[in-house]
């Protein structure tokens, strides 16, 4: 969904694309850069990403940083996980774009994920929580049958 230059047409079908997929809660981000908090950001290999359908959000997601927290039995990064949705709620941001939160328990864990949806289809991905460091990552929007 990504492009380097848009035109102005180019640019107002993908906040169409972003605003009916917002609104839909049906949205799939490819995410392919991540930026952790003590750590220098990195290049991610294919196949990570966070889609939101309906109600429920599906993280696949890679962890680097200090937990606060021991996870025992926990093998895997603490952001790949299916749940429920405890709250979804989205508004314009400052500089164009959309900016949508999403709430959610994983565990016992709560996790706050920011997603702020520019105009061009590119995507912004913070992902906060008490128990861990912040992090941050960098993607696309993810169109139908890609």
């Amino acid at each position: 969904m990504a492009s380097g230059c848009s035109s102005p047409q180019t640019a107002a079908k993908h906040a169409a694309i972003v605003a009916r997929a917002v609104e839909m809660r049906d949205f799939n981000i490819a995410v392919d850069y991540a930026r952790p908090q003590r750590m220098s950001p990195r290049y991610l290999s294919p196949g990570y990403g966070v889609r939101i359908l309906g109600d429920s959000i599906m993280s696949d997601l890679p962890f680097f940083g200090v937990s606060h927290r021991a996870d025992f039995y926990q093998h895997e990064s603490p952001f790949c996980f299916s749940a429920r949705m405890d709250d979804y709620s989205v508004e314009p941001a400052r500089r164009g774009g959309t900016r949508v939160k999403v709430s959610v328990r994983n565990r016992q864990e709560r996790l706050v994920y920011q997603f702020l949806f520019g105009t061009d289809g590119m995507v912004s991905l913070d992902v906060v929580s008490a128990e861990r460091d912040n992090m941050g990552y960098s993607g696309a929007l993810k169109q139908k049958g890609d």
